[in-house]
């Protein structure tokens, strides 16, 4: 597996989406597949998570790479610069889209995944709460999409067990849910 040419060498692309695509690349399958974690990757290029997390949305955005988000595994990228895949990769990086175009155009959550995020969401903000805020929780999933949804209800189960070993639990578990979603999308 390799990175296309015309990827290494466009003045568009900035230098350090560069690195970071040769370095995921060391890790890809045949398919372009691969799934190291963000820890991992930020430990090989010398970076934060953090920054990493700006590397894969800045990739996102230039259709470099798609993402599959799975619930408590790494991610799975899929490097879409290569041959094959050039003809779509060029368009999108040659008329790069503003924000805005790039968050509507969201994958379409069906019906069996809005019901594994209810399920979710369930299990971490207990019944009560579930149950006051179904129909808020239910055009959160919709508006964010299946990945961002189970990407920020990671994270808001992760706050809550930090707050639950400091002594201060959370009083409003789905006000900071939507808090992280929107970061990602307007609602």
């Amino acid at each position: 597996m390799f990175i296309a040419k015309e990827v290494l060498d466009s003045k568009e692309i900035p230098g350090y989406i560069k690195n970071f695509l040769l370095h995921l690349v060391q890790y890809a399958d045949g398919n372009g597949e691969c799934y190291p974690s963000q820890a991992t990757l930020g430990e090989r290029m010398g970076k934060t998570p953090r920054m990493i997390r700006n590397y894969i949305k800045y990739c996102l955005e230039l259709r470099l790479i798609s993402v599959r988000r799975r619930w408590l595994h790494s991610n799975i990228y899929t490097i879409l610069c290569c041959k094959q895949n050039l003809s779509t990769m060029r368009k999108s990086i040659s008329d790069k889209q503003p924000t805005k175009e790039i968050k509507s155009t969201l994958p379409k959550t069906n019906g069996r995944e809005i019901k594994v995020c209810l399920e979710d969401s369930k299990a971490i903000l207990g019944e009560t709460t579930f149950k006051r805020n179904y129909s808020w929780l239910y055009k959160m999933i919709r508006v964010a999409g299946y990945d961002i949804y189970q990407e920020c209800l990671h994270w808001l189960r992760n706050t809550m067990l930090m707050a639950e070993c400091d002594g201060k639990p959370i009083h409003s578990p789905s006000g900071m849910l939507t808090y992280q979603i929107r970061k990602f999308v307007t609602v």
